[in-house]
């Protein structure tokens, strides 16, 4: 069973149905199932961090690898977090209606690449053929451990390899939903974009998210994004605002 502070919270306040496989299923009178977990464990479920209970042992769904990678449970949704910062996009309210919202954007593909897989939120919705590619070993350890990738991780190729190792072609929906520029620079390149091409169909669609740069910064991400792809191949649809992506076509 998955505990987190909260959950515990509104339990002992009389919930009268709760969650302990991170909102997958509900189960009624949820007081008597707390009760299988010793006092002594429960003291030790703190903050927003994630654990898991087996009946023996209480483990915390968090890495240390290059960085602290942890899954919290933030805005009623189990959250990838690298160092602290949150790896997941709350524009429309969370995590889940955006990949809701990305894979109907996508739709009508036969042949899909997701450039990052995280904790496959997006490629769970996605029923046909789909590569995914995720670097992180830590990322990946606990997206095994995350009920909500499951689906993800059965029913797709997800490879721990970087995406500059891609090796498939004949793409016709690419899902690029990468780090922030800071941190993954060389995913926002004019190579990394001619790669894509290369890999792809005439008339492939890709999905890229940049997210909202600070305001105070000078550098135009969306428009370095732009020159970059159309160098590259690609052509720009549209600016979908709502939840500060962009849209392009393989020319």
């Amino acid at each position: 069973m998955y505990l987190y502070r909260q959950l515990i919270d509104e339990i002992r306040k009389g919930a009268k149905k709760a969650s302990f496989d991170l909102g997958k299923t509900f189960v009624e009178n949820p007081q008597e199932k707390l009760k299988e977990v010793p006092e002594e464990v429960l003291k030790k479920v703190k903050g927003r961090l994630i654990y898991y209970w087996d009946g023996k042992e209480l483990i915390p769904l968090a890495l240390f690898d290059d960085r602290y990678y942890a899954l919290t449970w933030t805005h009623n949704a189990p959250i990838l977090e690298i160092d602290g910062i949150r790896m997941h996009v709350f524009y429309l309210g969370s995590p889940f209606k955006y990949a809701q919202y990305v894979a109907r954007v996508v739709r009508g593909g036969k042949k899909y690449l997701e450039t990052c897989f995280g904790q496959g939120y997006i490629s769970r919705l996605i029923d046909e053929e789909l590569v995914s590619y995720e670097k992180n070993r830590a990322v990946l350890e606990l997206a095994k451990m995350n009920p909500w990738s499951q689906d993800a991780l059965k029913k797709h190729t997800v490879k721990n390899a970087s995406i500059w190792d891609l090796e498939e072609e004949g793409f016709d929906r690419i899902i690029h939903d990468p780090p922030s520029f800071r941190i993954a620079e060389d995913l926002y390149s004019e190579k990394f974009y001619k790669m894509l091409a290369d890999h792809s169909k005439k008339g492939a669609l890709m999905y890229h998210y940049i997210g909202e740069p600070k305001k105070r910064q000078r550098f135009d991400l969306g428009a370095h994004v732009i020159q970059k792809a159309q160098r590259a191949g690609w052509r720009l649809l549209r600016r979908d605002d709502k939840v500060k992506a962009l849209v392009f076509k393989l020319l």
